[in-house]
């Protein structure tokens, strides 16, 4: 099993969330999934990479930051806007899981419509 499936199935395992990769448009993939409350989770790198190449690039050099996004769902498709995006622009591949852990338990939140989280040296800024 490759790193990258790896990670998929922890976080599949843990939050029973499938995630699939899907080519966004130029260039540009996503994993995206559904929750049970029918909202999408969507996660890019901040560059837009695919997974398997995304991993390529890390093993030789820095981590690419991961955005989280939960939107509600929009005739089967996920809305334009997030109700919900948590941002580390330092987080490594293998920490997608805990930003996951970390956005659904802000979606279980009675306020999170709407809010932008950025993570930053162990530290939570909202918006």
């Amino acid at each position: 099993m490759s790193m990258g499936e790896v990670i998929l199935q922890k976080i599949k395992d843990a939050y029973g969330i499938a995630l699939d990769e899907i080519h966004t448009g130029g260039g540009c993939y996503a994993l995206e999934g559904r929750l049970e409350t029918g909202h999408w989770i969507v996660a890019t790198d901040l560059d837009c990479h695919s997974f398997r190449s995304r991993l390529g690039f890390e093993w030789d050099g820095p981590a690419m930051g991961w955005c989280v996004g939960i939107y509600e769902d929009d005739n089967g498709w996920w809305s334009e806007e997030a109700v919900l995006q948590v941002t580390d622009d330092a987080a490594a591949a293998w920490q997608l899981p805990k930003l996951i852990e970390f956005a659904l338990s802000q979606l279980q939140s009675s306020n999170y419509p709407g809010r932008e989280i950025m993570l930053s040296d162990d530290t939570a800024r909202t918006r």
